[in-house]
């Protein structure tokens, strides 16, 4: 991998002497509303240019406007407008790490860039939309380093985009929205050293895809996947397929532990022979689930079978083949605003006894994903408040004794999540509905899909500032992910239990959206 430097206060000392890159430089600092101290107008480029760097021939080799700032106009309008690199025609790398340029990738980029163009960095700076079809990357047949890494960017990628580009020795499009296969002319890349395409969208079923890039890299490669939507069975011994790699991370998958013929699964994810610096995090939490089982289960998700639609999913209730009845989430992980399940990352630090009793999953299918849980008969806290006192033999009020003992119960829940998880985890959805109460009306805490790690302090205050530079309506959108909100919300929680009335945890009132704007 080709690691780029600093060159900004490297200046050669040769003068600019192409009108051509002169014309280019002045069409990106108008396009693109540069300030003047850092490229002043009556200066030469090559040696007074912040970013600019330029051969011993006065020729632009490499622009770099990472850290740059815009004028007030530019900041007024700002634009993808990068025309004038089509006239430095000597040009072999541009960074533009940080600098804003809103709106989709011009179609031209490809093509018309100079034919020594060997290092394109845009990273978080575009929200460009899905990727053009006619953003010819193969016609740049010198490219070596493609890092497009924490923008916007969506689509799929295509054998288009990479075809011929045989000289390519990095690929970072880390955390963006991409999604489906990843194109077969991926792996004939033989100087391929970096390929990341983590926090994104990608499917598949990874041990079909492994064997093929494993045959096509050369030793000392780095290889992420991690936290997309591959799913399948693997060995425990998958890593050891990787010997050759620097580094390798297919975790935060939806990958399971491979069945053993005797029936029972291999080892989790800790054990097996695995190379250095492969990270393979498979879900061993649990039982997994076949689909065909599920469906059986809730007479193939019925409308009569169907609780209620919550956050992430619909959640249908149903009876194992030995009667034990359960309750199946089922969740659209494409439809869904994050991909990763975040109940399976909960669960697989450990399950504990006042939080709902998981029993498993089903992660075989592309699109949806499934979790598996106890039934709870006693629903929810606010159900249970609702009800009245019925003869001997029926269900039971709400007594001064049991709500104490749910009250104990939900400080429990927060207490496991805010001290003995590492890093501390909100719940972000504290109220009556949240809290489930199984058949002796110990507390089981729901609605997961929300949790999340706790802000860190000087995190909280940046999100506070911005949540003050929105309108009132804008600042109510998700609640903070503050441990000082779930106590918050707790409060309100304890009101509701001790004088009966109901909503108010579910309430947002004024002091939630305070709260919410200052957390």
């Amino acid at each position: 991998m080709i690691i780029l430097t600093n060159t900004r206060h490297k200046k050669a000392m040769q003068k600019q002497s192409s009108s051509s890159d002169l014309a280019g430089l002045y069409g990106l600092r108008a396009s693109l509303g540069i300030r003047a101290r850092d490229w002043p107008r009556r200066a030469d480029p090559c040696t007074s240019w912040t970013g600019v760097t330029c051969s011993a021939a006065g020729r632009v080799v490499a622009l770099d406007i990472s850290g740059l700032r815009r004028t007030r106009v530019g900041h007024l309008s700002p634009q993808f407008a990068v025309d004038g690199l089509q006239n430095l025609t000597q040009l072999r790398s541009f960074n533009a790490t940080g600098f804003a340029l809103p709106g989709s990738i011009p179609d031209w980029l490809g093509a018309d860039l100079a034919p020594t163009f060997a290092t394109l960095v845009i990273r978080d700076a575009s929200d460009a939309g899905s990727i053009p079809y006619s953003l010819a990357l193969a016609s740049i047949l010198s490219l070596q380093n493609l890092i497009l890494g924490n923008n916007s960017l969506s689509g799929a990628l295509t054998d288009r985009l990479l075809a011929g580009l045989t000289l390519l020795q990095s690929i970072v499009l880390s955390h963006n929205n991409l999604s489906g296969a990843l194109p077969d002319s991926l792996w004939s890349l033989s100087e391929l050293r970096v390929f990341d395409v983590s926090g994104n969208r990608h499917t598949g079923v990874l041990p079909d895809i492994v064997p093929a890039a494993v045959k096509g890299n050369v030793s000392g490669a780095l290889f992420d996947l991690s936290s997309n939507l591959y799913y399948g069975s693997i060995s425990t011994r998958f890593g050891s397929m990787f010997t050759n790699f620097v580094m390798v991370n297919i975790s935060i998958n939806y990958l399971e532990v491979e069945q053993q013929e005797s029936g029972g699964a291999a080892a989790s994810s800790g054990g097996g022979t695995q190379a250095p610096g492969v990270y393979v995090n498979l879900t061993a939490v649990g039982k997994a689930f076949g689909y065909e089982q599920l469906v059986r289960a809730t007479a193939g998700f019925s409308g009569m079978n169907l609780v209620k639609h919550g956050r992430s999913g619909g959640i249908y209730c149903g009876a194992l083949e030995n009667g034990l009845p359960i309750v199946v989430k089922r969740i659209n992980v494409l439809a869904s605003k994050d991909a990763r399940v975040v109940e399976l990352d909960l669960f697989s630090n450990g399950l504990h006894e006042r939080l709902v009793p998981f029993l498993g999953h089903c992660l075989g299918k592309e699109n949806e994903k499934f979790l598996v849980y106890k039934y709870v008969p006693n629903g929810d806290l606010y159900t249970a408040l609702q009800r009245k006192p019925e003869p001997e033999g029926g269900v039971h009020s709400l007594d001064w004794i049991k709500r104490l003992k749910i009250a104990t119960g939900i400080v429990q829940a927060l207490y496991h999540l805010h001290h003995e998880c590492s890093p501390p985890l909100v719940h972000r959805d504290i109220q009556t509905s949240s809290i489930l109460l199984d058949d002796k009306f110990e507390v089981r805490l729901g609605s997961l899909s929300e949790v999340c790690p706790q802000e860190e302090a000087h995190h909280s205050v940046i999100a506070k500032l911005l949540r003050m530079s929105q309108s009132s309506e804008q600042s109510v959108s998700e609640p903070p992910a503050t441990c000082a909100y779930d106590v918050h919300c707790l409060g309100k929680v304890l009101l509701e239990l001790v004088t009966g009335k109901l909503g108010i945890s579910g309430s947002n009132d004024a002091a939630s959206k305070c709260m919410r704007r200052n957390s």
